[in-house]
């Protein structure tokens, strides 16, 4: 899906800025990506569209389906409706001014409101139904269909609309916009790929100018959607690299996402078991079984000494435990399951999830050091965010801050001083959930990517 993304970079540069950065509310400085489209509607003169996405409206030219400018609302739109004179723009039941974005001074029910999905004089409506679009008479007795446009992708039709006139199509299928003839049938034409759709997992690079991210569309597609190897190791998987300063994407490739490089990784995880791998080849050199029932992540240390596994017994509740990672000798354990389990860059703590909080463990004396209210949901982090390890957790390179999210604390990313547990800010701005979580090298931002298809940036505080 990013393939041709890059031919809108120049368009999506002049909508994609630098945010404004507020202390107080530790908003981002920057948002990376241009979300997934949720709703639609065609204004009175049929010359523009508005589409709802997950991060704000954008107004597309309804005949060559170009995009045009962006009103950003900070939120999740659901619902797009124009007025009948063309000046309003209702978004999820607020009012808008069309020319200007702002918020207009004018009662809801003083305006006139074109009915969703039909054409002007209301005869024609469009609805969308999962895997097919249906354009119906309103007049007639029957409400007879005038036309059934059949939705051929693995995506399913998301919302529709009609022209002022009745006699073209538009649909959301996917992350994209379709254009049909209403009386043929026929598709006209899409969008090129531009909305970057959900976000999974968040990599800088060595330098910290650029980030890469991959795309979670294979989820919609069925359960989870990653593809494995026979040995455990995902296959490549879509994903985007934007540039810090430009806000544009870079590149786009295929590739392990297991880091920023796509080298092989020195360790793996799969299923119940550990393994040691061979970084130019991948081929598996050694493998042990850490937990005797399941495993639910693990993390190797900077050094590459020691490897942090976290599962369950079958007589137990769950644990964490450290291990020599040249002879898998146990070093260590503490009883707690975490479900997104990190090292310290010095490694002698534990950080992660549990189903009851945020956890900091000294492992070597087996002591909790300290223990925050945001629980780590068991479903979701099972779920190993799409077949990875979670990045529900981050630490900054001089191991002195630590960046969490977790489904019991929303859309918002927290920062706590890794000594104290002292809760130091809480990054807020995306409008999903969010799926991953880092520094950058010189520990100065933190950044996040959503399934709200964004990349967030916070200066560290």
């Amino acid at each position: 899906m990013f393939r041709k993304l890059s031919l809108l970079l120049t368009l999506c540069s002049l909508f994609i800025t630098t945010l404004p950065a507020h202390a107080a509310d530790a908003g981002p400085i920057q948002r990376l990506g241009t979300g997934l489209p949720t709703a639609i509607a065609a204004s009175p003169d049929g010359k523009t569209l508005a589409v709802g996405s997950s991060i704000g409206v954008w107004f597309v030219d309804a005949v060559m389906l170009k995009p045009i400018h962006f009103l950003d609302t900070q939120s999740w739109v659901k619902s797009v409706e124009y007025s009948a004179d063309g000046q309003y723009l209702k978004v999820d039941g607020v009012v808008h001014d069309v020319v200007s974005g702002g918020v207009a001074n004018v009662e809801l029910t003083a305006i006139t409101w074109l009915e969703h999905g039909c054409t002007a004089d209301g005869k024609l409506c469009a609805r969308a139904y999962g895997g097919h679009i249906n354009v119906s008479d309103t007049s007639a007795k029957n409400k007879s269909w005038l036309a059934k446009v059949q939705i051929k992708e693995q995506f399913p039709s998301l919302d529709a609309t009609l022209s002022p006139m009745g006699e073209r199509l538009y649909g959301l299928v996917g992350n994209t916009i379709k254009l049909w003839d209403v009386s043929s049938t026929q598709i006209l034409t899409q969008l090129d790929p531009f909305f970057t759709g959900g976000l999974r997992r968040i990599w800088w690079s060595p330098d910290g100018q650029k980030i890469a991210s991959s795309s979670v569309s294979d989820c919609w597609q069925k359960v989870c959607g990653v593809r494995f190897s026979p040995n455990g190791v995902a296959l490549p998987a879509p994903r985007a690299i934007w540039d810090i300063t430009s806000a544009q994407i870079v590149q786009t490739d295929e590739c392990w996402y297991g880091s920023y490089t796509c080298s092989w990784p020195v360790m793996t995880d799969w299923y119940d078991a550990i393994q040691i791998r061979n970084p130019n080849t991948g081929k598996v050199l050694k493998r042990f079984r850490p937990h005797h029932r399941a495993l639910a992540s693990a993390d190797l240390s900077v050094d590459q000494n020691w490897i942090v596994t976290s599962g369950q017994d079958s007589s137990s509740k769950g644990s964490a435990r450290v291990w020599d990672a040249k002879n898998f000798a146990r070093l260590g354990e503490v009883p707690t399951r975490l479900y997104d389990v990190v090292f310290s860059p010095n490694a002698l703590l534990v950080i992660g999830h549990s189903t009851t909080g945020l956890e900091v463990w000294d492992w070597q004396n087996k002591k909790q050091l300290w223990k925050a209210n945001e629980a780590g949901d068991h479903f979701c982090f099972a779920c190993d965010w799409y077949g990875e390890n979670p990045q529900g957790v981050a630490v900054n390179p001089a191991g002195t801050l630590i960046a969490s999210y977790a489904p019991s604390i929303g859309s918002s990313v927290h920062l706590y001083s890794l000594t104290s547990g002292e809760l130091l800010a809480t990054l807020s701005g995306h409008t999903a959930a969010i799926t991953g979580v880092a520094f950058n090298p010189d520990g100065t931002k933190v950044a996040a990517s959503s399934a709200d298809g964004t990349v967030l940036i916070w200066a560290v505080p």
